[in-house]
């Protein structure tokens, strides 16, 4: 009880010192262009979202970071199975990610902005950013499996799917799921930033870009409240989802 008290508290004061902080700078620099205050950003977050505008822009948002994130996903999985169970894959891959973790994201745009919609541009930079880090946070939780248990379920002839479903995916819930959260929320980012480059139209990186254009900077620092809390919305999602899912697995047995 004492410990959850303490997950529910520790937030709550850091959300305080964030706001005290920012209520001190926004009053000693006093130029709402530079640091506008909590009450003028929060002004404008509430009427934002009120707006028709405020739901187009999150689903589309939320939509492409989706469609980054499953397709990623699927594909760095594939990738880290064939990793795992060959060598001369796990070679392959290597300089191909490390080519796709240097390219930066700037000349992914430009390099796209003549053979995709803008609408694409964005889901495609989160895929290359995003495929290196999915493939290291699967790989690196099947190389955890301890091989002992593997080799003794072998001897003691378990089937392959209890193998798979009882050992394997057992082994590497926690872990993948952090490593899942983390990265779905860090794709968001992704997402809107790409978005704020590419232009597409209906999004939250566009109307952040927008505004910053037109010198609303109360409006970019409520936009930037909605990211926040769209990120923090879908790490809590997945961790929840992934609670949910070994505890019923826990309870079959």
């Amino acid at each position: 009880m004492k410990k959850k008290l303490l997950n529910i508290c520790f937030p709550i004061i850091t959300i305080l010192i964030v706001f005290i902080l920012w209520t001190i700078y926004s009053v000693s620099v006093d130029n709402s262009l530079i640091c506008p205050t909590p009450k003028e950003t929060f002004k404008e977050l509430f009427t934002y979202v009120k707006t028709k505008a405020f739901y187009t822009d999150l689903l589309h948002t939320i939509l492409r970071a989706l469609k980054a994130f499953l397709i990623s996903f699927v594909l760095a999985f594939l990738m880290a199975i064939l990793s795992k169970l060959s060598y001369i894959c796990r070679k392959l891959f290597l300089p191909f990610l490390g080519i796709i973790r240097g390219i930066p994201t700037m000349a992914i745009l430009l390099i796209l902005a003549f053979s995709l919609d803008v609408g694409d541009r964005p889901v495609i930079v989160s895929m290359i950013v995003l495929l290196p880090l999915l493939y290291s946070t699967i790989l690196g939780s099947l190389d955890n499996v301890d091989d002992k248990i593997i080799e003794m379920a072998e001897i003691y002839k378990v089937e392959k799917k209890d193998i798979i479903f009882k050992i394997y995916l057992r082994e590497i819930a926690k872990p993948l799921i952090e490593g899942l959260a983390s990265a779905a929320s860090f794709n968001l980012k992704l997402i809107i930033s790409a978005e704020a480059i590419a232009y597409p139209v209906g999004c939250i990186g566009t109307r952040m870009k927008y505004e910053q254009i037109n010198l609303e900077m109360a409006k970019v620092f409520a936009l930037t409240i909605v990211a926040v809390l769209l990120g923090v919305i879908i790490e809590a999602i997945i961790r929840g989802i992934g609670r949910l899912i070994v505890r019923w697995d826990n309870d079959r047995d």
